[in-house]
């Protein structure tokens, strides 16, 4: 107030809250107990040595010999780590558990490990939200499918969303929000879900992954998607995105644009490519919003943009 002349609203939840909602465990143990669906498994806290390191795996073995055998294959996630930073997926066979328990002992970021059943997930949506203070609205701003690796490492986002259970999705969102806002949350926070189908009803069922709450991956594609509607006057309109980390050889904004700005958006097509996050290109990345009319035409935009990539 003294730098500016006037009060500031900061968006977002108290420090605690953040802190407890980022952390897995707590947000697992808060669904079951709303009612929200997760996989089965169980929490797991180990004991440290004065270097940080975990002084006995045998809980966590323990837990994948009681999961492993129902699909094959469990997820073992630390509390703490965003972009599938302590993620691990593990296979039913002795060099994978060796493996996954090898890289553990090594680590020093993580008390708390969640293992979980691994399911087939056939898409995985981010739901955002935002929350009004008090017993204001709770909105659903946004609903993308996100781009995952085959380590689930988050790699982009696609709009439309596909998934079959979207509105259990958004109802279970809304639960949460719910909560969170009477803890005194505001603003943006989104919603990882996994759909998939029940091995024994053949029902697409879904589940919660994790909550981040804050702004997230899709949040900034999004907004320019609408923005750039809103500029359109008439269409033709932007129905749908593509966004993604990309690495390339291009220096510079400028180099950017010389190689591949006749791909740059274009308002009288409705369709084309925007770069963003252009200050990581000194590291040779950045990240790229494809808009276009379907799912399809950005699919196929972005697979031939990647294409010119690798030719540089």
């Amino acid at each position: 107030e003294e730098v500016l002349g006037r009060r500031v609203h900061l968006i977002g939840g108290n420090s605690d809250l953040v802190d407890y909602v980022n952390h897995k465990h707590n947000v697992r143990a808060k669904a079951l107990e709303l009612g929200v669906p997760v996989p089965e498994g169980d929490i797991i806290e180990l004991r440290l040595g004065r270097d940080g390191r975990p002084l006995d795996l045998t809980p966590i073995e323990a837990a994948f010999n009681r999961y492993i055998h129902k699909t094959g294959r469990v997820v073992v996630k630390g509390s703490y780590g965003a972009s599938g930073s302590s993620l691990f997926i593990v296979e039913n066979n002795p060099e994978s558990i060796k493996k996954t328990l090898s890289n553990i002992s090594g680590r020093i970021d993580n008390r708390i490990y969640i293992v979980e059943v691994m399911v087939d997930v056939i898409v995985s949506p981010n739901i955002l939200m935002h929350i009004e203070l008090g017993n204001g609205r709770i909105l659903c701003v946004g609903i993308t499918d996100q781009l995952l690796s085959d380590k689930l490492v988050h790699e982009g986002n696609i709009y439309p969303p596909s998934a079959k259970t979207i509105n259990d999705m958004v109802n279970s969102a809304q639960r949460i929000s719910k909560w969170l806002q009477t803890e005194g949350y505001r603003g943006l926070v989104g919603f990882d879900f996994g759909e998939y189908v029940h091995p024994k009803t053949g029902e697409f069922n879904h589940f919660l992954a994790e909550i981040n709450p804050r702004t997230n991956a899709a949040t900034y594609s999004k907004s320019l998607m609408d923005h750039l509607n809103r500029k359109q006057k008439g269409g033709p309109y932007i129905e749908a995105f593509l966004s993604a980390n990309v690495k390339t050889k291009a220096g510079s904004f400028s180099e950017l644009n010389e190689l591949y700005g006749h791909l740059f958006f274009n308002t009288k097509t409705g369709k084309g490519l925007v770069p963003y996050n252009t200050g990581c290109l000194e590291y040779d990345k950045f990240t790229l919003a494809v808009f276009g009319k379907s799912r399809n035409e950005v699919i196929d935009m972005y697979e031939d943009f990647k294409s010119l990539l690798e030719k540089e």
